[in-house]
């Protein structure tokens, strides 16, 4: 089970090139690269490795694995707004 969701951003943690599953190069690396910050479009299972699609680039899956979830800093206003609920 994955904890990925819509709307999260992930930051690239991938060194090199990117590779084909079978350890191939892909004819574009496409433009996702290694600490390069991304909001999650889409979540889901290309078996059997969790993957993750991009605004830049939704349509191409990545590998989880290589990505880690960023939250970002609160607000003041976020933080006054759980004060005051």
């Amino acid at each position: 089970m994955s904890d990925w969701q819509v709307g999260d951003l992930a930051l690239c943690i991938k060194l090199g090139p990117w590779t084909c599953s079978d350890g191939s190069a892909p004819e574009d690396q496409g433009i996702i690269r290694g600490g390069g910050l991304y909001t999650v479009q889409r979540v889901g299972y290309l078996d059997p490795a969790l993957c993750l699609g991009f605004d830049v680039e939704p349509d191409v899956p990545y590998q989880a694995d290589r990505f880690v979830k960023v939250t970002p800093p609160k607000t003041k206003q976020s933080i006054r707004t759980e004060q005051h609920a």
